[in-house]
């Protein structure tokens, strides 16, 4: 299950997310909806991780994703509309972050 409580999010003026709160139960498909520029991708990369809110609180089966140990941020899938990476994040952070999925990852400074 995945739960965000009034979830903030700015880059730089923009606030991408303004005290989103929603929850994708367990055993259930959810799919979240909304025009561009509505915070859905924001929101989907704070609820795996990638990003970290500047408010508010996140929850995947049971855990903050970022301080979830390999193990646990392994079960975690998300299929996005375009199926590929994300484009705006750095290469660099992504590897990172991606390394963190696995419990013996290759070195990312090596890659």
């Amino acid at each position: 299950m995945i739960r965000l409580q009034q979830v903030s999010k700015r880059f730089g003026p923009v606030t991408a997310l303004d005290g989103m709160t929603w929850q994708a139960p367990a055993g259930q498909v959810t799919c979240v909806l909304g025009p561009n520029g509505a915070g859905k991708t924001t929101a989907v990369e704070v609820a795996e991780g990638l990003l970290r809110p500047d408010s508010g609180e996140v929850e995947g089966l049971g855990r903050q994703p970022w301080r979830a140990c390999p193990e646990h941020r392994a079960r975690v899938g998300v299929m996005l509309q375009d199926g590929g990476l994300p484009q705006a994040v750095p290469a660099l952070r992504l590897l990172r972050h991606l390394a963190r999925l696995y419990t013996a990852p290759a070195d990312v400074e090596e890659l």
